[in-house]
């Protein structure tokens, strides 16, 4: 295959896992922000809300991979000729903030959430640690957002 044909593919590839990690981050962000409204008037819609989105984390990844993948494609196609760049630098720091924010903020704080809502309606105390949780998943959620708009220029 020639290295002409092979960018071209990766390009692709690269612009589809930008659609699908910045898509799927956008609607996660939005979902979340309306389970936050149900969490505080109707706990089990909160809970509905949240098995109708647990599959966005692998579509999130899925974005990722293709993007870090067809990244290291391009570059081994081009020979290294732009890993110097001052911008390429820059994008591979938003890449690992990108990471970093899912890895050790937003999983966490997913896998907590996931386990307090069904004993929410029962309890008031799971009520009380979804609060403090919440805080730190709404930054999770507005700077996941903010990095995927900052990524996508």
């Amino acid at each position: 295959m020639s290295s002409y044909v092979l960018l071209k593919a990766a390009l692709l590839l690269h612009i589809v896992g930008i659609v699908i990690m910045a898509g799927t981050t956008f609607a996660d962000y939005f979902t979340f922000r309306q389970l936050l409204r149900y969490l505080r008037q109707d706990a089990q819609k909160a809970v509905a809300v949240n098995i109708a989105t647990a599959k966005f984390s692998q579509l999130m990844s899925l974005g990722m991979l293709l993007l870090i993948l067809s990244g290291v494609l391009m570059v081994s196609v081009y020979g290294h000729a732009f890993t110097t760049q001052i911008w390429f630098r820059i994008k591979m720091g938003i890449v690992l903030l990108i990471l970093l924010n899912g890895i050790l903020i937003a999983r966490p704080s997913m896998l907590k959430l996931q386990k307090l809502l069904p004993s929410v309606a029962d309890n008031s105390e799971a009520a009380g640690r979804i609060e403090v949780l919440k805080n730190g998943s709404a930054y999770f959620t507005s700077h996941s957002c903010c990095c995927s708009s900052l990524y996508l220029r």
